[in-house]
């Protein structure tokens, strides 16, 4: 404030306090309206995702014994085709509940030396 000739410092005091006390109301307003949008937001977030997330699982849910006849549909397909045997035998044995990562990969480098993983690549 611009000191004025004749105010006393109590006045010009309790005019900054006055001045102050305007502008805090307005920043509390401010921050009201904005905490209201805030939420408004959330809450349109979680519906958003209610409104994508939903319809997917409610389809998995509907929709599995179809995904079931199309797999046993593409299994007979593969069956014709010979794509059954062409894992070597020992695939399936490499991933065990007791396996280290480090019997993993000595079990396939095994594997590629004996040439079983190289055939069931180019299939």
């Amino acid at each position: 404030m611009i000191n004025q000739p004749g105010q006393s410092l109590s006045e010009k005091v309790a005019q900054l306090v006055e001045t102050n006390l305007k502008i805090s109301e307005e920043i509390l307003a401010t921050s009201q309206q904005i905490k209201k949008y805030i939420n408004w937001l959330r809450i349109l977030n979680i519906i958003k995702v209610v409104i994508i997330i939903g319809p997917i699982i409610f389809g998995l849910y509907y929709l599995s014994p179809y995904f079931k006849s199309l797999q046993s549909a593409f299994g007979t397909y593969s069956e014709l085709l010979g794509w059954e045997d062409s894992a070597p035998a020992a695939l399936p044995n490499l991933i065990e509940a007791e396996s280290s990562p480090q019997d993993l990969l000595k079990q396939m480098e095994e594997l590629q030396k004996s040439g079983q993983l190289d055939q069931f690549i180019q299939r």
